[in-house]
């Protein structure tokens, strides 16, 4: 029995070594999104005692771990959006 494997895009586009991405294309780009992530988890870590009284329905969660999960993963989207448009257009 024989499998046929579609080509996954992802995958090509990650292995392409024709335009590798250097550090100086993303840098400002890096800067800005760790410099709004330290200001986000700043405002976070300042008001966290207010926010955890605060808990979410049904998940039982306190808030202040809910906006820092919630921010580590929007950060995350956002490194990979900003590596993947360098790469794309470089």
């Amino acid at each position: 029995m024989q499998f046929h494997r579609p080509s996954v895009a992802a995958v090509k586009i990650a292995l392409d070594v024709e335009h590798p991405i250097t550090l100086g294309e993303v840098k400002t780009s890096i800067v800005t999104l760790l410099t709004a992530w330290i200001a986000y988890f700043v405002v976070i870590a300042l008001n966290i005692q207010a926010l955890d009284r605060i808990t979410i329905p049904y998940l039982e969660l306190p808030l202040g771990q809910a906006l820092a999960a919630q921010g580590s993963f929007v950060i995350f989207v956002v490194a990979l959006a900003v590596l993947i448009r360098h790469h794309r257009h470089g």
